[in-house]
């Protein structure tokens, strides 16, 4: 985890991959809530997402990561009760019949490309 200054009233704690993609999506104006750079244990499997303010219009932002063209990824959106919207990257292989030694190697090993990827996307916008 890494603590960022969002203003200074506010810190918050950033898992590693998503930092730069944060940092970048802030000061291009899509303003964040939350985020995951994606968690696989033997309890819990937490897909990476990003998570924007109400009034943020993510419509654009959707539309340019559903291209991804990267293991199967499926893109998907959410608003949830609170009115923040989601967008969340989820590895289709991870439902598989995997072994499960070479599910947490691929897990980890995909979403740092997949944070890569994603950086790469919003770095050009």
């Amino acid at each position: 985890m890494i603590k960022y200054t969002v203003s200074e009233a506010k810190n918050v704690e950033l898992d590693d991959l998503v930092v730069p993609t944060i940092i970048e999506l802030n000061e291009k104006g899509f303003i964040t809530a939350m985020s995951c750079e994606g968690h696989l244990t033997e309890t819990e499997q937490a897909v990476p997402y990003i998570g924007f303010q109400k009034d943020v219009d993510i419509g654009f932002l959707l539309e340019e990561f559903k291209k991804l063209k990267l293991y199967g990824i499926i893109v998907t959106s959410n608003t949830l009760e609170n009115g923040l919207k989601c967008i969340y990257f989820d590895f289709g292989f991870l439902s598989g019949g995997l072994k499960k030694s070479y599910k947490y190697y691929t897990f980890n090993h995909f979403k740092i490309e997949l944070w890569d990827k994603i950086f790469e996307i919003v770095n050009k916008i």
